[in-house]
């Protein structure tokens, strides 16, 4: 138990001041994604289930809501294998675009 205690005081960084003097950035001073009712906004990215669960997202109530456009997605947004994944929906000409690596680019489903 002492060992755990200790980890955790080891991994988090106290703030070097306190708000509205510690500015985003600086360690121990960016607010935590929490449990909270109150939406919440992220400037960077977010990765999830680096531990490998076999569930790495469950929305238990409400909806994923992926990105729209009025059309075919760029190229660039599709162009290495790394991309492969990205989802987009063209609500102009009714198809939902998925990126497929980049031999194969943007493949696209039909919507009816």
């Amino acid at each position: 138990m002492s060992f755990l205690v200790g980890y955790l005081l080891f991994a988090w960084t106290e703030p070097v001041q306190t708000p509205p003097g510690c500015p985003s950035g600086t360690p121990g001073c960016n607010v935590p994604i929490n449990e909270g009712p109150t939406g919440q906004a992220k400037v960077g990215g977010l990765l999830l289930n680096t531990g490998g669960a076999i569930d790495a997202l469950i929305i238990d109530k409400g909806y994923i809501q992926i990105k729209a456009n009025n059309g075919v997605p760029g190229s660039v947004d599709c162009d290495e294998d790394t991309e492969r994944g990205r989802m987009i929906l063209d609500y102009l000409n009714n198809r939902l675009y998925i990126c497929n690596g980049a031999v194969r680019g943007w493949d696209y489903i039909n919507l009816l």
